[in-house]
């Protein structure tokens, strides 16, 4: 594949995994708002319901998998960890050259960038970097997937006992974002903070949603 188009199809393929991400950070977001206004009313954190231990699983259950779509190599499926094997087999594809093209600013500017993804004045991006990426990716989620295989995705005869920790969990998704705007910074060239915003969700439970007559 030239490499015009191998780098054409990083940028695709990184755009659907960017706004895969942002759909779990939604989730994320609305579970933890969802915990406040429980912990915030008295007459609710005191309160055993079964909807709390619903709402937990749905939210691990969801999370879980989006972290094991990523780490996984299947063909023909769009994880970042693919992404990541394949940029690093091919490195020499984001060029120092390739990115002062695409950069709409000044030169000395893009070469400065450039210098944070490759070393000084090198001329690919560091190979090394993508390793360690890959390695630490593959370490911060090695539980998580090994749980969604065997208590989500199948249910193993082996069954995992411990569920992972809502931290670890939490690292992951971090680490996760981090490294989609890593990589968005060098092939896309773009700068999104992740600032999750739409609309008033909580809108809803301002309001009885069983009404007596």
């Amino acid at each position: 594949m030239k490499e015009d188009l191998l780098f054409e199809r990083w940028v695709n393929l990184l755009n659907r995994i960017d706004k895969d991400v942002i759909k779990f950070l939604k989730i994320q977001q609305i579970y933890k708002g969802l915990n406040d206004i429980i912990n915030k009313n008295n007459e609710l954190k005191n309160t055993k319901n079964a909807f709390y231990g619903w709402m937990a699983t749905v939210y691990l259950d969801s999370v879980v998998m989006g972290i094991r779509r990523h780490i996984k190599k299947r063909r023909n499926t769009i994880s970042l960890i693919r992404l990541l094997d394949e940029i690093k087999r091919n490195h020499k594809v984001i060029s120092r050259d390739r990115y002062i093209k695409m950069y709409s600013g000044p030169e000395f500017i893009a070469n400065k960038e450039f210098d944070e993804f490759a070393g000084v004045s090198q001329p690919f991006i560091d190979v090394n970097q993508i390793e360690k990426d890959i390695v630490e990716l593959k370490k911060k989620a090695d539980y998580i997937e090994k749980f969604a295989d065997k208590m989500i995705a199948h249910l193993d005869e082996l069954e995992i006992v411990e569920f992972p920790e809502y931290t670890e969990v939490q690292d992951c998704i971090e680490y996760l974002k981090n490294l989609v705007k890593y990589y968005m910074r060098i092939i896309c060239l773009t700068y999104d903070d992740y600032e999750i915003s739409f609309h008033d969700w909580q809108r809803i439970f301002r309001q009885p949603w069983i009404r007596t007559a």
